[in-house]
């Protein structure tokens, strides 16, 4: 049976008490974040599926995170999934489109599925975004030789030797084979 009472005398204390306890609630991009570590830890284990996973749920978290998408896109590049890799690079660049490694990974993703005018755009995009990215040059460089342009090949090797000296010396080997 229910019985009638009187209110606690300190009632009045009881949500003071509470407000100081409550604690912040994760925000989505840090719960997203947390899964993307995650992934890079999976990644650099050699552990792929576990690292396709997590990014996976950092994408169900927040949707418009480009993280994750990169992250895919280079885990199925790794895995030689180039048309699963080719998704996820187009989805970073829509959601980042200023994202110079979202466009290195495309450009480097349709060059070898042979889209040389395509590899080309993207990567030449990269190097507009940010013209000291190194591996961008090396790839667009690379784009050239693959499409017999020696002489632009050699002036990104120009520019790469004040940026990367270890990645021109690769470079002017191949220029010179």
């Amino acid at each position: 049976s229910f019985e009638a009472r009187a209110p606690h005398p300190e009632r009045h204390k009881i949500g003071k008490k509470h407000e100081t306890a409550k604690q912040e609630v994760p925000t989505l991009p840090y719960l997203a974040s947390i899964n993307v570590d995650q992934g890079l830890k999976y990644y650099r284990l050699g552990r792929w599926q576990e690292a396709i996973f997590a990014f996976s749920d950092a994408i169900a978290i927040n949707p418009n995170f480009s993280a994750p998408h990169f992250f895919l896109g280079v885990t199925y590049s790794r895995l030689e999934n180039w048309e699963e890799a080719l998704t996820y690079f187009k989805k970073t660049i829509e959601l980042s489109p200023n994202s110079a490694q979202g466009y290195l990974g495309l450009g480097i993703t349709y060059n070898i599925l042979g889209f040389s005018d395509k590899a080309m755009e993207a990567l030449k995009k990269a190097v507009l975004i940010n013209p000291r990215f190194a591996q961008a040059r090396h790839a667009l460089a690379l784009c050239y030789l693959r499409n017999g342009d020696r002489e632009s090949a050699l002036e990104e090797y120009k520019i790469l030797r004040g940026l990367d000296p270890d990645l021109a010396d690769q470079l002017i080997l191949l220029i010179n084979q």
